[in-house]
């Protein structure tokens, strides 16, 4: 398992950098000395996945570079930092919220009698908190304190009182696409008789920023939001994003999601194709597909046997 492969055809990476973990046996000494005979840097390092990004020299290929650390006996794997895009929303006509009467949604609502606020996270473009659908379902962080500067949880991200923007580096996940925001409210909208109602109208939201203005995203930082919202006790992680190559350091970090009571939910994809798309396809994953008013496969989404857990309302949708 010492090499992570190239991409997949149409797969895209950062140029210039490297996802490199080192098998534990090996001491930080070596690994330090390894890293500056091949010329390249260490950019920052995924503690709780044992993950050290890297620049590489100038000239340097990023495939050059995987299948050079492959055969190190010391690399447990190398991989490309590769580029992770929203799952894009499907653009139609909207008629009404159909999608909730299809899954019987406000007859399953009667038979709950405790609403427990169960936790959400969206792993996505962020959230937008001020937003009328979702601001009384945004989760706040009871472990700090605001504004004091202060990692009072001591999770290492400063003041994180409803989340963790990873793309900027700071505690403002604010949605600047639309796209999380989008998500979150077909999740978890409040029910106060306008806009529209989530599937859980009682469910909280915390917000993970992965993904950039643009709707796209590295490898490194899908995988690091993934173990912070697990870390926090998220209970459900939606990840509306993905890509056509599989990843050893993301599927890591789904395994260890599934590993603390976590549910990771992932887009199929929009290809409208028999394809894989990942983190869906990872087997500790729910690969959601996408159906119409008719309940039939949406014409937009990946289908394949063995790789779809669930097929839901996705075409159409109010959000």
């Amino acid at each position: 398992e010492s090499g992570g492969g190239g991409a997949e055809p149409g797969q895209q990476f950062v140029p210039g950098q490297l996802l490199v973990r080192f098998r534990k046996a090996v001491p930080g000494r070596r690994a330090e000395e390894m890293l500056a005979a091949q010329g390249v840097s260490r950019l920052r390092r995924i503690g709780a996945l044992d993950v050290d990004v890297l620049r590489l020299p100038p000239g340097q290929g990023v495939e050059e570079a995987v299948a050079a650390f492959g055969q190190m006996p010391e690399v447990e794997y190398a991989e490309p930092n590769y580029i992770f895009r929203a799952a894009a929303l499907p653009q139609a006509e909207v008629e009404d919220e159909w999608g909730l009467q299809m899954i019987q949604a406000p007859a399953a609502w009667e038979l709950i009698e405790n609403r427990r606020p169960v936790l959400l996270a969206v792993v996505d473009t962020g959230v937008d908190r001020t937003h009328t659908d979702l601001a009384d379902n945004i989760w706040t962080h009871p472990g700090e304190v605001p504004g004091n500067g202060l990692d009072d949880d001591g999770n290492g991200y400063v003041d994180d009182t409803w989340g963790w923007d990873f793309v900027n580096g700071d505690n403002d996940p604010m949605d600047d696409m639309m796209h999380g925001t989008a998500v979150s409210s077909l999740a978890a909208g409040v029910q106060d008789g306008a806009g529209v109602s989530g599937v859980c109208p009682w469910c909280q939201v915390v917000a993970v920023k992965v993904l950039n203005s643009a709707g796209s995203g590295t490898l490194d930082t899908v995988a690091e939001g993934v173990v912070y919202a697990a870390d926090l006790g998220a209970k459900v992680i939606n990840l509306s994003l993905g890509a056509a190559a599989g990843s050893i350091t993301l599927e890591n970090a789904v395994d260890d999601a599934w590993s603390k009571g976590a549910v990771v939910v992932a887009a199929a994809g929009n290809d409208g194709a028999e394809v894989l798309f990942y983190p869906a396809a990872y087997a500790n994953a729910m690969a959601i597909a996408a159906t119409n008013n008719q309940d039939l496969r949406a014409c937009l989404s990946n289908y394949g046997e063995g790789f779809i857990s669930v097929a839901a309302p996705g075409e159409a949708i109010e959000t």
